[in-house]
């Protein structure tokens, strides 16, 4: 797994790329995913609760992670997102793409979200999906290398006392040039807070079985996934 700060390209330790970004959040004006149905403004909504481990609007430092490819090629982060009441509707799921190809991102792949629920701190090696989300390659402009997702779910979801919504990202590779890939799906991160332990999970593996690790406890990638699921307490 690559772990890197969006910018310029240095050298970093253990096979990491490390890279910065400097530009204030209203200069990264995100791309709209094609299948969203309700706009990133929907989850300010007084109605609407939100659970995030970290804000990608009012994030200033943003960092990506990506596949070492060929390897890693379709390895999944799961990230634990838990309400502060119950039970909670879940609606909609959403999360952020880098898409600067000359780092081997590129956000406008096609990939598969699967979505786990579970009263665990860490997902288990094989963990049932309850809904699967096939997002289609993106057909319109990624401005300034940022793809906002946002996806209303087919079924709502609703979590009971004690649980937290996983949401899976497949971090899927794009087509084979000389015979190995170059590119795939790389996700925004933030460095603006510590890194939260039990939060965020490299799966080491494109199928179950996962084995599963932290990446902040396990590879010391001190940064909060944006991603963020919406819905209503119910």
């Amino acid at each position: 797994m690559r772990f890197s700060i969006i910018g310029f390209i240095t050298l970093a330790a253990a096979g990491c790329s490390d890279h910065s970004n400097t530009e204030t959040p209203d200069a990264a004006i995100a791309a709209t995913d094609a299948t969203v149905t309700k706009s990133p403004d929907a989850r300010m909504q007084a109605e609407v609760t939100t659970i995030t481990n970290s804000d990608f609007q009012s994030c200033e430092a943003r960092n990506y992670i990506a596949p070492a490819l060929p390897s890693e090629a379709g390895h999944r982060v799961a990230t634990r997102l838990t309400p502060s009441e119950y039970p909670f509707q879940v609606k909609d799921i959403g999360y952020d793409l880098y898409g600067a190809l000359s780092a081997g991102c590129n956000a406008t792949l096609e990939h598969r979200v699967e979505l786990y629920i579970s009263t665990a701190d860490a997902p288990v090696a094989s963990p049932t999906v309850v809904q699967t989300i096939n997002v289609p390659a993106f057909t319109g402009d990624v401005a300034d290398d940022l793809r906002e997702v946002a996806l209303s779910l087919e079924s709502p979801i609703v979590l009971t006392e004690g649980q937290s919504l996983y949401v899976s990202v497949e971090h899927a590779a794009g087509a084979l040039v000389d015979g190995a890939p170059t590119e795939a799906i790389c996700s925004v991160v933030c460095k603006d807070n510590e890194g939260k332990v039990g939060r965020y999970y490299w799966s080491n593996a494109a199928t179950a079985p996962y084995n599963w690790a932290d990446t902040v406890a396990v590879f010391g990638l001190n940064s909060n996934y944006t991603y963020w699921a919406s819905g209503v307490a119910q």
